[in-house]
């Protein structure tokens, strides 16, 4: 079996994008989703199964696509609020929202 370090995944209570390769990640959770388990143990955070996986993907994924359209339109993404997210992603809670912005958004404006 190959292993691979899949990024910086920190699932459960708090979801933290840093040091997280943002280009690899769709590759990464493909990858993930292929293999065959009930339960992963995540670098940190939680347990996790391959739901909380998909709801993890969903949010980072929505997170990115948030900032992306904040920088394109010449608007602040600080700015972005849980309200902004899908209606099944507006409770989840991160208390590192602000961070993950600030990250991404560093991100991609050197790219």
């Amino acid at each position: 079996m190959k292993l691979r370090k899949y990024s910086n995944f920190t699932l459960g209570i708090h979801t933290v994008i840093s040091n997280f390769n943002v280009d690899e990640f769709e590759e990464i959770y493909e990858e993930l989703m292929k293999l065959d388990f009930k339960i992963a143990v995540p670098g940190h955070g939680q347990l996790a199964s391959k739901e909380q996986f998909s709801i993890e993907n969903k949010y980072i994924k929505e997170i990115l696509d948030l900032v992306k359209k904040h920088i394109d339109a010449g608007e602040d993404p600080s700015q972005i609020k849980r309200e902004d997210f899908s209606k099944e992603l507006q409770s989840f809670n991160s208390p590192l929202l602000e961070r993950n912005i600030i990250f991404l958004t560093e991100f991609l404006k050197k790219t």
